[in-house]
C-alpha cells in the first residue's frame, strides 16, 4: 500500500465522513476509529510507508474528536430551541444586505443556563441601535434552528435569533474589527463616490466581495451565467494579490523567506478585511498552506494544499461538508488542477504556446470546462438547473473581471486624484461591459435547462466514473508502455 500523498489521502476521507457526521453520529465514529485501528495496523506490515499511514490516522483521531464535541453542542441547542433566551453575543462582524443586519457571535446562556460552543446568527433588522463591526451587544431574541438552512448549519451557526431587542451595546468591544469595519466602510464610500448605481455594486462585489448591493435581477443572471465565483473574494483574488506583491518584493527584498512572510502577512489582512467570510478563509488557508512551502524550502502542491484546506475548515466546522459553497468551489479547484492537464494535454495546446493570443483563449476555455465537469452533479443536485451558457460567460468576461478588480483596488489605494479617477472610469466601463456580457447570455434562448437533480447527478456521477475507468485502464497504461 504505497500512499504517495498522505494528505490528499486523509483529506479526502475526512470529507467523505463528514458527511455521515449529521446522519449518525455514532456510525461517523465507529467508521472513523475502524479506519484509525486499520491504519495503526498497515503502519507495521507496510514498513516502509508507516509514517505517511501514522500522519492519516491521526487526521481521524483529531478528526473524531472534532465532530464529538461539536455535536454536543448541538444537540444541546436544539433541545432549547424553541424557548425564547438571553443572548450574550461578541459581535464578529456585522454585514448589511438588503435583508438587514446579521451579527454573528457564540452563545453564551439560555434561560439562566451556561451554553458554550453554539454559534447563533441574529438579525437586527435595519439597525436601529447603530451596531457596527467589532461592537459587543447583549440581546433577547426568538430562536429558531437552522435545520432548513443547510449553509448556516454547515459553518457551526446552529440557532437563528429573530424579533432582536439589544439591551446592552458596548462599542468598539474589538478595535481590530472595528478598524476593518471602518476601513471597508472608506472602500465603499470612494467606491460610491465615483462610480454609480449596478456599476459601483458590481465592483464593489469584485473588490470587497460585497454581493449585498446588486440586485436580484442582476443575481439571478449571474447565477445562469455560472459567473457568480467571480463576486466573491476568492481564489482569483488571493492570487492576483499575492503575484503582484511577489513582484513588488521581488525588488525589495531578495531573500525569499522575507518575501514569504509578508505575503502571510498580506492573507491574514485580506480574511480579516473581508470578514472571514467561508469563501475568503477556504482560498486564504489554501494559499497560506501553499507559502509555507517557502519555508520548507519546497514548491508547493497544489493538490496537497486543498486536501490540507479541506481538514482545517472540518476541523472547524466538521459540518462543512453540507455547504454547498464548499463542495463547489472544491470541486471546481479540483477539477482545474486535474482536468486541465489532462484536456491540454489530449488537444495538445503546448504546440500553440508561439500564437499567445489563440493559446490564451483556448486555456481559459479548457480552464472553465474543467470546473463545469466537476462542478456539475453538485449544481444540478442543489438547483435542478444546468446553465449552457457558462463556458461562453466566463471566456467573454474572465479578463475583464479580473482587469476591474486590478484597476479598481488601485484607484481606491492610490493617493492621487488625477491617477484615481481615469483607472475608475476604465473599470467602470469594463463593469458594464460585464454586467452587459451576463445580461445578454442569462437572456439567450436555452440559457439554462431545468432538470430531475437527484436523477440526473446521478447519472453524471457514474458516466464520470466510466470516464475515470477507461483512462487509467487504457490511456494512462498506454502511456506507460511508450
Amino acid at each position: 500500500m504505497i500512499i504517495k500523498r498522505p494528505v490528499l489521502f486523509a483529506g479526502a476521507l475526512v470529507l467523505l465522513l463528514s458527511f455521515l457526521l449529521k446522519i449518525n453520529l455514532g456510525l461517523f465514529l465507529a467508521i472513523a476509529v475502524t479506519f484509525f485501528l486499520s491504519a495503526l495496523a498497515l503502519s507495521f506490515i507496510f514498513k516502509a510507508q508507516r509514517l505517511q499511514i501514522i500522519l492519516v490516522a491521526f487526521v481521524f483521531l483529531v478528526f473524531i474528536f472534532a465532530g464529538s464535541f461539536a455535536n454536543g453542542n448541538v444537540n444541546f441547542a436544539r433541545q432549547n430551541a424553541d424557548k425564547n433566551g438571553k443572548i450574550v453575543v461578541a459581535v464578529t462582524g456585522v454585514n448589511k444586505s438588503k435583508h438587514g443586519y446579521w451579527a454573528t457571535g457564540n452563545l453564551k446562556s439560555l434561560n439562566g443556563k451556561g451554553l458554550a460552543g453554539v454559534k447563533i446568527s441574529l438579525y437586527v433588522g435595519e439597525n436601529p441601535n447603530g451596531v457596527e463591526r467589532g461592537d459587543k451587544i447583549t440581546a433577547t431574541a426568538d430562536l429558531s434552528m437552522t435545520d432548513n438552512n443547510n449553509h448556516s448549519f454547515s459553518q457551526n451557526i446552529y440557532l437563528q435569533g429573530f424579533s432582536v431587542n439589544i439591551t446592552d451595546h458596548k462599542k468598539c468591544a474589538n478595535p481590530l474589527e472595528f478598524a476593518m469595519g471602518k476601513l471597508q466602510n472608506t472602500v465603499r464610500k470612494t467606491v460610491t463616490n465615483n462610480l454609480s448605481g449596478r456599476t459601483a455594486q458590481f465592483v464593489l462585489a469584485v473588490i470587497v466581495g460585497d454581493s449585498s448591493g446588486i440586485d436580484d435581477i442582476t443575481y439571478a443572471n449571474m447565477q445562469i451565467s455560472g459567473i457568480l465565483h467571480m463576486v466573491v473574494v476568492s481564489g482569483t483574488h488571493f492570487t492576483t494579490v499575492c503575484a503582484a506583491v511577489m513582484v513588488v518584493l521581488g525588488r525589495l527584498f531578495p531573500r525569499r523567506k522575507v518575501k514569504g512572510v509578508i505575503t502571510l502577512i498580506v492573507i491574514f489582512f485580506i480574511m480579516l478585511f473581508c470578514g472571514f467570510s467561508m469563501p475568503v478563509v477556504r482560498s486564504g488557508i489554501a494559499y497560506f498552506i501553499l507559502t509555507m512551502a517557502i519555508f520548507l524550502n519546497r514548491e508547493g502542491d497544489s493538490l496537497c494544499a486543498l486536501a490540507a484546506t479541506t481538514i482545517v475548515i472540518l476541523f472547524a466546522c466538521p459540518y462543512g461538508a453540507y455547504s454547498v459553497s464548499l463542495l463547489l468551489t472544491l470541486a471546481a479547484t479540483f477539477g482545474i488542477l486535474v482536468l486541465t492537464p489532462i484536456i491540454n494535454d489530449f488537444i495538445k495546446v503546448d504546440r500553440l504556446r508561439h500564437r499567445k493570443i489563440l493559446y490564451d483563449v483556448i486555456n481559459v476555455i479548457v480552464v472553465s470546462l474543467s470546473a463545469n465537469i466537476t462542478t456539475l452533479p453538485i449544481l444540478m443536485y442543489t438547483f435542478n438547473r444546468v446553465s449552457l451558457v457558462s463556458l461562453l460567460a466566463n471566456l467573454l468576461i474572465n479578463y475583464s473581471v479580473s482587469a476591474v478588480l486590478v484597476l479598481a483596488l488601485c484607484a481606491v489605494v492610490s493617493p492621487f486624484v488625477f491617477l484615481s479617477k481615469p483607472l475608475f472610469l476604465i473599470s467602470g466601463v469594463l463593469s458594464n461591459y460585464s454586467l452587459w456580457t451576463i445580461d445578454f447570455c442569462a437572456n439567450l434562448p436555452l440559457s439554462s435547462l431545468t432538470v430531475d437533480g437527484k436523477k440526473m447527478s446521478a447519472i453524471t456521477v457514474m458516466v464520470y466514473a466510466v470516464a475515470v475507468l477507461i483512462y487509467f485502464v487504457f490511456i494512462k497504461r498506454k502511456k506507460r508502455g511508450r
